[in-house]
């Protein structure tokens, strides 16, 4: 935790840093900063004062892979005492090569989004001691720093970020936004949401986003289909959710697509915020998008 929290105090001050910059260099965009009335009537740019106030914001995404790396070291280093903590960090410096015993067990335990207290109360604590931290740190408004558990570029993440003590190796997919690894969510759509709303999620004043996917193999079609996202949207709201995606793909058709573009070019996809033709996607989006459908459960 010192060491995060000492990551999020760099980020914060390179932030404050940035907006000074740009309140001394910088000129907004005439059709953004036009967006405001304020601006319209004082004529003065938003980044020097045209808007009432000047909020910051701390992207804290990723965090679904964070738990379960959280939970392996936890488990298996600690209370089944399988390997040192140096003998964890040399695996992941080998990406796992030559560790395929110990990636297994790492990657056999407790995962973020199946509703398990151990995995899920961990990082509910961590969002929480980052949240009572951050409200102590300056800002360039002076107004408290606006935690967000988001991250859009969960794609290059999952690029520069090495094996992780999950059992997941370089270049595999990370968790987007508050979402669960890839993959890793395997009770069903309701475990997920109970697992994230874990978290003290209406303190993330900048947005708590996660996402379910669902196969269209296990989603019912037509009036049935409708009732179940009404009722999926209806309980994460009453639990505690602010900003829950909910997207249906036919993976076999997805799979397809990805061997074969030629025959897919029409197939439009929601991606997270935005839907784009699943041919376009780059071939690492793919794999994200395939991996995150989930096959079955509650």
């Amino acid at each position: 935790m010192r060491q995060y929290l000492h990551h999020v105090e760099l980020g914060v001050a390179a932030q404050t840093d940035k907006m000074k910059h740009l309140a001394a260099e910088a000129v907004s965009s005439p059709v953004m900063a036009g967006t405001f009335d304020s601006v319209l009537r004082s004529g003065i740019d938003p980044h020097r004062g045209g808007v009432a106030v000047m909020e910051q914001a701390m992207f804290l995404g990723s965090l679904g892979t964070v738990a379960d790396s959280l939970a392996a070291v936890r488990k298996i280093v600690f209370e089944e005492e399988a390997c040192t903590p140096a003998g964890l960090l040399e695996a992941l410096a080998d990406d796992w090569k030559g560790h395929e015993s110990l990636r297994c067990r790492c990657a056999a335990a407790p995962k973020f989004g199946n509703d398990d207290d151990y995995v899920d109360l961990i990082i509910a604590d961590v969002i929480r001691r980052t949240l009572e931290h951050m409200g102590s740190l300056p800002s360039y408004g002076g107004v408290p720093v606006w935690p967000c558990l988001f991250n859009h570029g969960f794609v290059g993440t999952a690029q520069m970020c090495g094996a992780t003590p999950d059992g997941r190796h370089w270049m595999d997919p990370v968790g987007e936004h508050f979402s669960p690894t890839p993959g890793r969510a395997v009770k069903g759509p309701t475990a997920v949401i109970r697992s994230v709303t874990k978290a003290p999620l209406a303190d993330c004043v900048g947005v708590a986003i996660f996402h379910i996917a669902l196969a269209r193999s296990v989603a019912p079609r037509g009036e049935k289909s409708r009732a179940l996202i009404e009722s999926l949207i209806n309980t994460a709201f009453r639990l505690g959710a602010t900003v829950m995606n909910v997207a249906i793909y036919d993976v076999d058709a997805l799979k397809d697509a990805k061997s074969h573009p030629e025959k897919h070019e029409d197939l439009i996809i929601r991606v997270w915020g935005y839907s784009a033709r699943f041919t376009s996607l780059s071939e690492d989006m793919q794999d994200h998008i395939i991996a995150r459908a989930i096959q079955g459960g509650d």
